[in-house]
């Protein structure tokens, strides 16, 4: 049987620290918002829209790795739940020329070299990315709120893309981290 190794119980957290893993907190949300010491929250949630991001890469850091996959949900919690399962945009991101999958991804991933040599081009699949942000800060004006499970890793392949494709426009991502 395969073991997994227990994970260390989560450290008390602050609001400080809650608030460290989000950015722009306060904008994007109406006015007429509760308002507590470090987040705004729209008074309706069912209201809001968000993007559910996540991404696949061989390195820990965006200037040492490659994205393999990226994924996202457009989000409104008053969508009835059958209808996510096909809104789910997964894309599979073709390697730089030479570059191969290291073994240790492939076991975690699943992802295989021959999985991407017909994959999308990264800003392509960038730009299909901001389609969606586009049609959520359309309804919702302000940095789109981006839930993200461990935005420490996510957070700077984001940035990245941003530095790389969209560097003279703002940051278009309000980052909700749900790991701590």
């Amino acid at each position: 049987a395969i073991q997994f190794p227990s994970l260390p119980e989560p450290a008390a957290t602050s609001l400080d620290d809650e608030a460290n893993c989000r950015r722009n907190s306060t904008e994007g949300f109406p006015e007429n918002s509760t308002k507590g010491p470090h987040m705004t929250m729209p008074e309706r949630l069912l209201d809001k829209e968000f993007l559910i991001f996540d991404c696949q890469a061989t390195e820990s850091r965006p200037d040492k790795g490659d994205i393999l996959e990226l994924a996202w949900l457009r989000f409104h919690a008053a969508d009835p739940l059958e209808t996510y399962q096909s809104r789910i945009v997964s894309t599979l991101i073709r390697l730089p020329d030479g570059q191969k999958i290291p073994r240790q991804v492939k076991r975690v991933t699943g992802l295989r070299d021959e999985d991407l040599a017909d994959g999308t081009p990264l800003e392509s699949a960038w730009l299909q990315l901001m389609t969606t942000v586009s049609e959520i800060r359309s309804r919702h004006p302000g940095p789109c709120p981006t839930i993200i499970h461990f935005a420490r890793y996510e957070g700077p392949y984001l940035q990245h893309l941003h530095q790389r494709f969209a560097a003279d426009q703002p940051f278009p991502f309000d980052i909700l981290c749900t790991y701590k």
